[in-house]
């Protein structure tokens, strides 16, 4: 069992972590449906630091890019405006995030609410016309203005309370302030790189320091992240090119009714 639930751990955190409806809250919740000890914020930072490696190898063009030009880089910069207020937050709430909001009910609430504010956004949704089918991704992420950054660098901050979906917040942020599905994707992706990778290694000297870790399940539930993370960036990148949010909504809905309902009758 313990390799199965670790490639079942693999599969929900590669797909949940870029789809619009919260790693952390399934991660939280998957221990109550197989009856297993939660496998705690240390192997969830393993599973967050699988995806960041995914989202680096997926836009490694777009990195090497960044990185090569690092001084001039527009986006780079706008990266690093919106990573500020998750960072600054999650490491002076850590605490507070791991002993009091890592509730099954807080994963109800914040299912619904950011739901709510999805459905809000797309009903208002009016996007920003990119010109001419031939504009690249690259060129239209050149939209996003260091305000925008600010925003959405704010809007992710509320992703470190479990149920939240930082994708789903970070991309619904971005329609918002009008860009294109995919470009608010790509953005998202790009702006999760960072700030999941530094909470993986954050949280990765805890489990190296932690006796009796099972590496075999840790390297199992990495692997088997990262390959469905890869996947799931590509899918989700071409969904969102003719697709709306109303399918994730409608997910988080049903998923936050369930939930309440094996939480009320257990």
């Amino acid at each position: 069992m313990d390799y199965v639930y670790a490639i079942i751990l693999g599969i929900i955190q590669g797909i949940t972590e870029f789809f619009p409806i919260s790693s952390s809250g399934h991660l939280l919740l998957l221990p109550q449906i197989f009856n297993v000890q939660d496998q705690g914020l240390t192997v969830d930072a393993v599973l967050h630091l699988a995806t960041a490696l995914a989202i680096f190898y997926y836009f490694r063009a777009e990195w090497f890019s960044m990185l090569r030009s690092w001084k001039k880089s527009r986006l780079l910069r706008k990266i690093i405006i919106a990573s500020i207020p998750a960072v600054g937050l999650g490491l002076l709430f850590d605490s507070l995030i791991e002993d009091v909001l890592r509730s099954p009910w807080v994963v109800v609430v914040m299912l619904i609410g950011v739901a709510v504010f999805m459905w809000w956004v797309e009903q208002n949704y009016t996007e920003v016309k990119v010109v001419g089918q031939s504009e690249t991704a690259d060129k239209n992420l050149s939209q996003i203005g260091e305000l925008d950054a600010i925003i959405i660098g704010l809007f992710q901050s509320i992703a470190l309370i479990p149920g939240t979906s930082r994708s789903g917040v970070t991309i619904t942020a971005s329609m918002f302030r009008g860009l294109p599905r995919h470009v608010a994707a790509k953005f998202s992706f790009l702006l999760g790189g960072p700030i999941t990778f530094g909470a993986g290694i954050f949280k990765l000297v805890d489990l190296v320091q932690t006796p009796d870790v099972d590496w075999g399940f840790v390297g199992i539930a990495g692997i088997v992240t990262f390959v469905v993370a890869v996947w799931a960036i590509n899918w989700l990148l071409k969904y969102l090119n003719t697709n709306s949010l109303k399918i994730f909504i409608v997910y988080r809905i049903v998923l936050a009714l369930a939930v309440s309902v094996l939480l009320l009758v257990s």
